[in-house]
């Protein structure tokens, strides 16, 4: 029996629970998904259900990659049989509850259930339907795309981004190594978070969209996926690299090298580590600033903790894109390492929550529209961002005009443009003028400048409010994106 604290259910909603290794179980709409463990390794299980009739019309197992090399007696011809019979008790029965109380099948129930002996059919994803995400699950952008897809509803499968995967597809399409990428089921390749959620929602055309429906709620969305993405990279980062350093040589290793020893994997992850080690003095996290890093992160936490005392969401009942961007730092470092976990769980119960509601793809309630105001209780967040990222992305804007001046209109934007100086709750340090903000700040900007005027003297207020009233003069050479690098507009 699994310990309380590893299932997460919607509330008034039915739970269908798998028996054996089931780690969550969430229903979202009419979709359910489980998420078992097969080892250490990750499953998805993907079941389909009529909720007004009970009746569970399908069973999708998407096995990664990797299973071929954890279980080669698997053969995804017999994958159905096999993969029931040796991992899972009773996987062609299913039992149903109306509370949040956990169970396995085959146990004594406290309430009133029933089995269903089902014929389950195995479904493969459709190649030429689906996306593929090419990730790992310790990447901090691969955490806040995965869980878009769940939340958009497409069919996509998820693939370890191997060593050729990168030299196959990642490289030849992008040109450096990065995740995740995305392709697409007319075989487009995508990269950059930011760049799969618009390709999507255009090509999808689904409702609702990820942008909140009014133009003030998709500035403050924007502005938090500004700091989602380019500066909470900074507390993810600390944490990981002073705190969680060995576990995650072991993970880098186990992904990179599954076939070796444990002792050998830790090898192998920690020369792959390195490079991102040393991203931390790029960042400004040194000695100087790790006290303020901490204090900041932490009051973070109590800051959203109240915030989600009274919303279940960033911006109110549903899920936006403000919750995808503060998902990947908040999932992939800061609640999946184990020491960063450790404290999240511990100080602020809420946001872990928050966390594992998001990542299992919950929705919240679509059926009302947003108000057209921004909550109190995200201010302080809010003026904790313009506290601290602006005064660096303002010092990154000098940098940048002063290369544009110099620079033709179509020229690759160097990812560091020089140095500036970073504050964090008064501990200061040097760190790179990264370009990259930039492109998130245009983003938001955008939004502001194509505002109406009522809207705009209201989003004036709330900038003046938050202490980011530069921003409503700020000003400086546009971005554009080209061949997954930045250039000059």
């Amino acid at each position: 029996m699994l310990a309380a604290q590893d299932f997460r259910f919607l509330l008034h909603r039915r739970c269908l629970v798998l028996g054996g290794a089931v780690a969550h179980a969430h229903i979202i709409g009419g979709r359910v998904i489980a998420f078992g463990l097969l080892g250490r390794r990750a499953v998805n299980l993907d079941i389909l259900v009529d909720l007004e009739t009970d009746a569970v019309a399908d069973l999708a197992i998407y096995i990664d990659s990797l299973l071929d090399i954890a279980r080669p007696d698997l053969h995804r011809n017999d994958l159905w049989t096999s993969f029931s019979v040796r991992h899972f008790v009773a996987l062609n029965k299913v039992a149903a509850c109306d509370d949040g109380e956990m169970f396995e099948v085959g146990h004594d129930f406290p309430f009133e259930c029933r089995d269903w002996n089902i014929g389950m059919k195995q479904r493969v994803p459709n190649v030429m339907t689906a996306y593929t995400l090419f990730g790992a699950e310790v990447s901090y952008y691969t955490g806040k795309a995965r869980a878009y897809l769940r939340w958009r509803g497409v069919q996509f499968t998820e693939q370890l981004a191997t060593q050729e995967v990168y030299r196959d597809i990642i490289l030849p399409n992008v040109g450096w190594p990065v995740i995740p990428v995305v392709k697409t089921p007319d075989g487009q390749i995508i990269q950059d978070t930011g760049d799969i959620i618009s390709h999507i929602e255009a090509t999808e055309g689904r409702e609702p969209s990820v942008w909140p429906e009014t133009p003030l709620l998709r500035f403050v969305s924007e502005l938090l996926h500004l700091y989602g993405d380019e500066w909470l990279v900074i507390p993810a980062m600390h944490y990981r690299w002073s705190y969680n350093e060995d576990w995650a040589y072991a993970e880098f290793g186990a992904l990179s090298a599954p076939q070796l020893s444990p002792e050998e994997q830790y090898e192998v992850g920690k020369k792959n580590g390195a490079r991102f080690k040393g991203a931390l003095p790029v960042l400004g996290v040194n000695e100087t600033t790790i006290p303020g890093i901490e204090k900041s992160y932490e009051a973070f936490l109590d800051e959203f903790s109240a915030h989600l005392d009274t919303h279940p969401f960033i911006l109110g009942h549903r899920t936006t894109l403000a919750d995808f961007a503060l998902f990947g730092p908040l999932y992939a470092h800061l609640y999946r390492d184990p020491k960063s976990g450790e404290l999240m769980k511990r100080v602020a119960p809420r946001v872990a929550d928050w966390v594992e509601r998001v990542e299992g793809g919950e929705r919240g309630d679509e059926t009302v529209p947003h108000e057209d105001t921004v909550h109190d209780t995200l201010i302080p967040i809010l003026k904790r961002q313009m506290r601290e990222q602006l005064p660096a992305l303002l010092a990154t804007t000098i940098q940048f005009r002063e290369w544009a001046a110099k620079a033709e209109i179509g020229q690759r934007v160097p990812r560091g443009l020089g140095e500036i100086m970073i504050e964090i709750e008064g501990c200061r340090t040097k760190a790179a003028a990264r370009s990259f903000p930039l492109w998130r700040l245009q983003g938001a900007l955008d939004v502001y400048h194509g505002m109406d005027e009522e809207t705009r003297a209201r989003a004036d207020s709330l900038l003046e409010a938050i202490g980011g009233a530069d921003l409503s003069t700020l000003d400086y050479p546009r971005l554009k994106r080209e061949n997954s690098q930045l250039a000059l507009a």
